[in-house]
């Protein structure tokens, strides 16, 4: 939570309908609606990934266009259009000012006039009557009755009356406006207006991308010609370029298994029968993948490469003992029933027993059991349709393909015994002589085998382990974050001076473009995305040039910058480094904790910074109001509350519908808003008698430093932190250095998270 907003993210279990979950929550929050303060917005509820970022950012340049026309074109075209898109769960706004209608107050004209702020508050509340009042009933007609009276421009609002002597326009200035600047977008320099494309849960990132980029495209058809909508950021790119590597792998794992079994059978016929084998078994993997389910991607990619080499052990298997048949003399025909037969049991029982290590890897609980639920019931698809292709396809080739006895009897008598040939022959003694050995001292094996199972416990611990590992997803991404008194024009100069430090990566060629977002992510932070050249016109990877830019954005004063990169496994907080939370139930013994496992952090040599994502330095001005002597006075508690808002800020007083869209009519100060603490004070707020008094007498101002931000972990109160790790520091490894370093600071009654 933070000021003015708060974001709930419900993970639900992977087996777990999405959209019965997503209906659950809807009804779940509608209950609790009425429970909530009236002006409350009507909550949202998204069904999005659980990584929670965009996939593809998309930059709207309008040359000419002002921003309220521009505002008014996305509001009312862009999004809509986008978000019809199949798959997309949401669409964020960046730097777009919608339009308003700005009511400035006139502090002198409301005093000689004895009118107050909530007087103003309240006529502008009732400004736009529009109501069904009955109907009319004449003969055999029926006639519906509605009362309007509308006010849907400034200067239908400045000629509402106060009074029979005074219009609202003479005591405030009426106009068109815009809302106040929170949001600013910039795509290579310029400014400009941006959206980022969330998908929803469980759909294909490839396919929402090209949904949208259609979006685009006939968008850009029917927009004006000094509109254009520039795609500058699009996760699908690095996923369709993941597949085409993986598809390459396989087909060059193809050819080097047919290479080596024709290496060994040394017969273009012979060969052609497991050869053969590999692609309709894949074809019958790829089917069983459909009727799954499942999906063509990195993880079912890996899975089919990896089942290429298992695909035909067993129709290399059956080959060779059918082959083994017809050198003792045996028909085509008899030679492939007899030599089937014989290694039948075999083959099921390889299956069974390969089927039965991958098939519980899909069992695994939690995010292991999420992402490998598919790979490993491909591979368990692809061993047991390989043994069907084996025991079926294979005989019958043999059979039919192969060479008839004179044909085999000359290849024999011409055979001469090749380097191959040789290296079987040797291998072979040298393996009876192994086994013989064994056989006759079986303690020998066994203790070698405790040994290797020994040593690969060994070997498990002693390797480095993270969760998913380095990736060039050919984007840097950055996050800013300045204090949290700053101002949003002190955050825009910020970012765009570590657009100015990456600004040289461009000119050499290695960037494309830089695409920055001030005020994303809450006040106080901003966004910087540098887009790199693809992989093939560049030598530097996303890592090497992380590593030149963190001391450059690590440089500037009053702003702190960290680097950090995707995933493509869609994990929320993946490639950010060490991300985790202590949760209790007291903000500030949380807080305390932290810091000190971050400082403890800090003195690992591969863990260079480790900040707490929790400050309570945000100022605050409490106003406490003494209810009792506002009750003696004559003042209500919520014309307090009106008139700080509107006389230091601003303040909503009513939604307007304008056609089909919705405008607000926002109360503000006509001169310089209060900006010093001690002017609250001397405001004067009407009484129910008419006079007016000064703030002092009922109300106390405090300055206090608070949290801008607000987290909650499990139900229960947390300070988030992150650790940034070197390049090449296992995450695994940073895990239990977290472990070791709290075990000695954490209190029992708190946790890690």
């Amino acid at each position: 939570s933070q000021f003015a907003s708060s974001n709930v993210v419900i993970e639900f279990s992977p087996n777990i309908d999405i959209n019965i979950a997503a209906t659950d929550v809807k009804n779940a929050v509608s209950a609790i609606q009425r429970d909530l303060p009236e002006d409350v917005e009507e909550p949202s509820v998204v069904k999005a990934d659980s990584d929670g970022s965009p996939i593809m950012r998309v930059a709207i340049l309008a040359d000419g266009m002002s921003q309220g026309d521009l505002g008014d074109l996305i509001d009312r075209i862009i999004i809509p259009r986008i978000q019809s898109v199949e798959g997309v769960a949401s669409v964020d706004d960046y730097g777009v000012r919608n339009r308003v209608i700005r009511v400035r107050l006139n502090p002198v004209q409301l005093a000689s006039r004895g009118i107050s702020v909530d007087d103003i508050a309240s006529l502008v509340a009732r400004s736009t009557v529009s109501a069904p009042s009955g109907t009319l009933k004449s003969g055999q007609q029926e006639l519906l009755i509605r009362a309007e009276a509308p006010s849907v421009t400034p200067e239908q609002i400045g000629a509402l009356r106060l009074d029979p002597l005074t219009l609202l326009s003479d005591v405030a200035l009426v106009e068109w406006d815009l809302e106040r600047e929170t949001r600013r977008a910039r795509s290579n320099g310029v400014q400009a207006a941006g959206m980022g494309i969330l998908r929803q849960a469980q759909s294909n990132t490839v396919a929402v991308a090209d949904g949208v980029r259609a979006a685009v495209r006939d968008l850009e058809r029917t927009l004006p010609d000094n509109v254009s909508l520039e795609i500058t950021s699009d996760d699908s790119i690095f996923i369709k370029r993941a597949i085409e590597e993986v598809i390459t792998t396989l087909v060059i794992s193809v050819f080097i298994v047919i290479c080596v079994i024709f290496a060994f059978l040394r017969s273009p016929r012979t060969t052609l029968i497991p050869t053969v084998a590999i692609p309709i078994s894949l074809i019958g993997v790829v089917a069983a993948i459909y009727l799954a389910g499942f999906s063509i991607n990195i993880l079912t990619l890996l899975a089919l490469v990896m089942a290429t080499g298992l695909v035909v052990d067993d129709a290399i298997v059956v080959t060779e003992n059918v082959e083994r048949w017809r050198a003792m003399g045996y028909g085509k025909r008899a030679a492939a029933l007899l030599g089937t037969r014989e290694i039948i049991l075999a083959v099921i029982a390889t299956t069974a027993t390969l089927a039965a290590v991958f098939i519980p890897i899909s069992f695994l609980p939690g995010q292991a059991g999420r992402l490998f639920s598919e790979f490993g019931f491909v591979m368990a698809f692809s061993v047991l349709i390989s043994s069907f292709v084996a025991l079926t396809l294979c005989p019958m080739l043999t059979a039919k393909l192969g060479r008839s006895d004179e044909a085999l009897k000359r290849a024999q008598e011409k055979r001469r015994e090749g380097p191959v040939d040789r290296f079987a022959r040797k291998a072979t003694g040298g393996y009876k002589a192994l086994l013989k050995f064994c056989l006759g001292a079986p303690v020998i094996p066994f203790g070698a085998s405790v040994l290797f199972a020994l040593g690969a416990v060994l070997s498990f611990h002693l390797v480095p382990k993270e969760l998913t590992p380095p990736e060039d997803r050919g984007r840097v991404f950055m996050q800013a974050r300045v204090q949290q008194s700053a101002n949003f024009d002190y955050l825009a100069a910020k970012v765009l001076e570590v657009e100015r430090k990456v600004q040289p990566l461009i000119d050499s060629g290695e960037a494309t473009g830089v695409l920055s977002f001030a005020g994303a992510g809450g006040s106080g932070s901003g966004f910087i995305i540098v887009m790199l050249k693809d992989w093939n016109e560049r030598k530097r990877s996303q890592q090497e040039i992380q590593a030149e830019i963190m001391p450059l954005v690590s440089s500037i004063p009053g702003v702190q910058v960290s680097v950090r990169g995707g995933n493509s496994l869609g994990i929320r907080g993946a490639g950010q480094g060490l991300q985790f939370a202590v949760a209790a139930d007291d903000y500030d013994a949380a807080a305390d904790v932290a810091e000190a496992i971050s400082a403890k952090l800090e003195e690992h040599p591969r863990i260079p910074r480790a900040a707490l994502n929790f400050e309570t330095s945000q100022p605050q001005l409490n106003v406490e109001i003494d209810r009792d002597a506002a009750a003696r006075l004559g003042v209500d508690v919520t014309s307090i509350t009106t008139l700080i808002s509107a006389m230091s800020d601003e303040y909503r007083a009513a939604e307007i519908f304008v056609g089909d869209r919705i405008l607000d009519v926002l109360l503000s100060p006509g001169g310089d808003p209060i900006d010093d603490p001690s002017d609250l004070s001397n405001l004067f707020v009407k009484t129910n008698t008419g006079q007016f008094v000064p703030l002092s007498l009922m109300t106390s101002v405090e300055e206090v430093a608070v949290a801008a931000r607000l987290s909650r972990e499990e139900r229960r109160r947390a300070v988030p932190a992150t650790a940034q790790l070197d390049q090449g520091f296992p995450l695994g490894d940073a895990i239990t250095e977290l472990r070791r370093v709290s075990a000695d600071i954490l209190p029992p009654n708190m946790s890690i998270i």
